[in-house]
């Protein structure tokens, strides 16, 4: 089995429940830290960059969403 089946294995079994606290505690930082970063780029000319990149990535969604 390749590491990639592997990590989709581990990942498709992995119950919310399994995540040590400290685990938790950093994603939930770290997602806190994404929303601050976003919002507070948002006036600056770096918002349309990183706009446009993850546009590029992802493609316009129908809703609008990014």
């Amino acid at each position: 089995m390749n590491l990639a089946r592997r990590f989709a294995e581990f990942s498709a079994e992995l119950a919310f429940a399994d995540l040590p606290q400290p685990v938790v505690e950093k994603a939930r930082a770290c997602v806190l830290n994404g929303y601050g970063i976003a919002l507070g780029s948002h006036p600056t000319p770096f918002f349309s960059v990183a706009e446009r990149a993850a546009l590029a990535m992802d493609g316009e969604r129908p809703d609008g969403a990014t």
